[in-house]
């Protein structure tokens, strides 16, 4: 039980910086041509999947509600860790898992393109340490 609470609490300082790399925490964003919403530009796609694997019944509308928002990074992310563990006999690094959240969980930490969000990501974490 005390992996679990870990594992969540490293997602939630993960998300809580990603709200500002996404929108700079604008619940009300839409971003991507109309196809991410909310404050962690949540595509379509990422719904189908947290639907399709825990049977909830999310809408893209709902990802305008912040904690609907928050729900669904951390579902999703909480299944790609599994999924990852079972590919590679270990958990993916923060490195991964932002990588992850931008490119997909299936693959999105081996794409080229998440390398600079990665970097963002570790901009926006140096300043809100300062």
């Amino acid at each position: 039980m005390k992996t679990i609470a870990i594992l969540l609490t490293g997602l939630t300082s993960i998300m809580s910086i990603l709200k500002t790399v996404e929108t700079n925490n604008d619940p009300d964003s839409i971003g991507d041509n109309g196809r991410s919403y909310g404050i962690l530009q949540i595509q379509r796609s990422v719904l189908s999947d947290v639907n399709r694997i825990y049977g909830t019944d999310y809408r893209h509308r709902d990802m305008f509600y912040e904690e609907a928002a928050e729900e669904v990074f951390m579902l999703y992310l909480c299944y790609g860790k599994e999924v990852f563990l079972k590919k590679h006999c270990r958990f993916p690094t923060e490195k991964e898992l932002v990588r992850m959240w931008n490119g997909g969980i299936y693959k999105g930490y081996k794409y080229k393109q998440t390398k600079a969000y990665y970097q963002k990501y570790l901009d926006v974490k140096e300043r809100c340490n300062r």
